[in-house]
């Protein structure tokens, strides 16, 4: 819609993989249930191949509104991505988005990457825990997960990516890749494996035990990756290294994003690394 020299842009995204009963503000989004009549709206928008019918069931939306500049660029989707993002990062779960509703001087439908057959694995999903721990942490890392430095953009991008992989053992190799997109610099060449096992280790851990405990997670989640890798089996226990590699990775992203928007952009990565490897000069009779 054009008023005034300026076009307005709408947005109305749903979601699978997590449920939302009230209403949250995302600064210019919101989190919401998603209302009926809508749903059947999008469900009978151009009915036929794509994740239409799978909307009915969707758990959550987000929607929002933006006024620019005829001419100018929307970034409403964009930031949408990134509030889809930090769901992911925040719940440690896979969330689809199915469809997407951008109105501007025509309606129309943007379905997801995802095809219909392949949706119902994400079930409708849970509730949203902490709903008001959520929105704190989306306010202090929008900008970073908006535009994030080249290191991290590496991660996020991994992080969606995982929401295709139905192959767990996919994932482990796509969590191998997050660590490393953190916790290597480019121009290291010697003792990779280990410094990003102390990196990780001293990066979350709070404690010696912790330290200890997720430097242990770290190297049995390498040795995972190359079974996978070379083709070996994946036994129950690997199941359990992988459960326990991925609640590390999460919260390594989660403390991370929080980090780096306290650093200008592209130089967080570098700082939090000097950061980091200070910490370890302090800790050095620790791991």
């Amino acid at each position: 819609m054009l008023v005034k020299g300026q076009s307005t842009h709408r947005l109305l995204m749903f979601l699978h993989g997590v449920v939302v009963d009230g209403a949250c503000d995302l600064d210019g989004l919101r989190l919401r249930k998603p209302e009926y009549v809508e749903s059947l709206a999008a469900f009978r928008w151009r009915m036929g191949p794509g994740p239409n019918a799978e909307i009915l069931s969707a758990g959550a939306v987000l929607d929002g509104v933006e006024c620019v500049a005829f001419g100018t660029p929307s970034v409403l989707a964009d930031r949408a991505s990134a509030a889809l993002t930090a769901l992911r990062i925040w719940t440690r779960r896979p969330i689809a988005s199915l469809a997407t509703f951008q109105a501007e001087r025509r309606n129309v439908f943007r379905g997801s990457m995802l095809p219909a057959s392949r949706v119902s694995w994400f079930g409708r999903g849970e509730p949203l825990a902490d709903v008001a721990g959520f929105v704190n942490f989306w306010r202090r890392t929008r900008e970073v997960l908006f535009r994030p430095p080249d290191a991290l953009g590496v991660a996020l991008r991994r992080v969606d990516l995982m929401v295709e992989q139905e192959r767990q053992a996919d994932r482990v190799l796509d969590l191998c890749i997050i660590l490393e997109a953190r916790f290597q610099r480019g121009d290291e060449k010697q003792e990779l494996a280990y410094r990003l096992r102390l990196r990780t280790a001293h990066f979350v851990g709070t404690s010696k035990q912790s330290r200890q405990e997720i430097f242990e997670t770290v190297r049995e989640g390498y040795a995972l990756r190359s079974k996978i890798a070379h083709g070996d089996g994946v036994s129950g226990s690997d199941a359990t290294t992988q459960k326990k590699l991925e609640e590390v990775v999460f919260a390594v992203l989660k403390l991370y994003c929080e980090r780096a928007a306290a650093f200008p952009n592209q130089t967080a990565h570098k700082a939090i690394i000097h950061e980091l490897d200070g910490y370890l000069l302090e800790r050095r009779t620790d791991v």
